[in-house]
């Protein structure tokens, strides 16, 4: 190429001179191929994530247009990916020659993370701790296809995520056939009624659980069990008609709870939780103030029980089905005997009532038995049902 440059300086002076160049003239490069930078992820509603896309070869030039299979899911704009709605899509990136790459993208909602299955077992997953809770399959139905002995794992995964397993949610194993449970040391919570009415032989608590819930280990086979140092929270019932659980033991290191005389006490021996199946005579400490739901619940051993005048309530169905007791002599200082407490005790004889008791709770002594003899109530106002 060349040019004429004319330059005109002051003075009536004129210069004109030429100049040359090569300029070299590339035909347009299209890509060969084209890649994403991602070929499946998932958002939650409203999340967003960057894609991008490489061209082969790396200098090749071309236009890209983005479009999305289903803007209901997800949009897209320059390769910003938006969640839109629960679903399934396509993000699609095109070059100008037609070449063309598909991403998938899932856009979850808050139900996708309930009741989600992994490995044959039923979770919720808490998408801002990243914990997981095992759950029952369906609340209605029984898990009966679980059986045998169960392993549940420290974390599970959900869309490349891992949620660590922290809990054993109401009623997750709730009338299973399961034999053993082998729990990782993640649990910190094992719920109400989570093993209730299972086949549970053996089951090892790990030592950084919390909390026990209420009626948890009803109506198992347990044997024994060791609560561990850091329980804090153990529920009503939580091992009632347990009828072949003959030893309950607790880590010297809780503070909470302690065994005396074979049962199971919070640390102060104020309440008592549960009495050992096979014990007939019981032994309560002066101080005692409260006897629990379910502490004996069908334990046909026990034919005598002496209570502290330090006794205040007895609560529902503490003493159910103890066909052995014969005699019941209540402390002045009881005052309130909880709904069924000593419902199915068929062989009582003889009822001393203290002179300060106030509430009777429903069906309190309901019973079909004919060897009732004496009833005897020393309270100035009799208590109410």
């Amino acid at each position: 190429v060349e040019a004429s440059i004319t330059n005109q300086r002051y003075g009536g002076y004129y210069y004109i001179g030429t100049a040359t160049a090569d300029i070299e003239v590339v035909d347009n490069l299209d890509p060969t191929d084209i890649s994403l930078s991602s070929q499946d992820f998932s958002l939650d509603i409203g999340q967003e994530k960057t894609i991008s896309a490489t061209l082969t070869p790396d200098d090749a030039r071309t236009e890209i247009t983005w479009s999305s299979s289903d803007n209901s899911v997800v949009t897209v704009d320059e390769g910003v990916v938006k969640a839109i709605g629960r679903g399934n899509a396509f993000v699609e990136a095109t070059t100008s020659n037609g070449l063309s790459a598909k991403c998938y993208v899932t856009v979850l909602g808050d139900e996708d993370y309930h009741n989600v299955c992994i490995d044959g077992l039923y979770y919720d997953l808490d998408r801002k701790k990243n914990t997981a809770a095992i759950v029952h399959e369906n609340p209605d139905q029984n898990n009966s296809y679980i059986s045998g002995a169960v392993a549940i794992p420290e974390k599970v995964q959900f869309y490349g995520v891992d949620y660590t397993v922290t809990k054993i949610d109401v009623g997750a194993f709730f009338n299973c056939e399961i034999t053993s449970v082998k729990l990782p040391e993640t649990i910190k919570v094992i719920e109400f009624w989570a093993f209730s009415q299972t086949l549970l032989e053996e089951i090892e608590l790990p030592q950084g659980l919390i909390e026990i819930g209420k009626e948890a280990f009803r109506l198992t086979n347990l044997e024994s069990i060791i609560i561990g140092p850091n329980v804090a929270k153990i529920g009503e019932g939580a091992f009632a008609n347990c009828r072949n659980l003959k030893a309950v033991y607790v880590d010297e290191g809780n503070p909470h709870y302690v065994i005396y005389n074979s049962c199971l006490y919070n640390a102060a021996k104020t309440k008592l939780y549960y009495v050992p199946i096979g014990q007939s005579e019981v032994d309560f400490p002066e101080g005692l103030e409260t006897i629990g739901a379910n502490a004996l619940e069908f334990n046909k051993a026990v034919t005598s029980v002496k209570f502290p005048e330090t006794l205040i309530d007895i609560d529902n169905h503490a003493f159910y089905g103890c066909v052995s007791i014969e005699k019941l002599s209540f402390p002045n200082s009881l005052l309130e005997i909880g709904s069924y407490a000593f419902d199915g005790c068929d062989n009582l004889e003889e009822i001393n009532f203290g002179s300060k008791l106030k509430i009777i709770g429903k069906s309190a002594f309901f019973t079909w038995n004919k060897n009732l003899k004496v009833v005897r109530i020393s309270a100035l106002n009799p208590p109410t049902a």
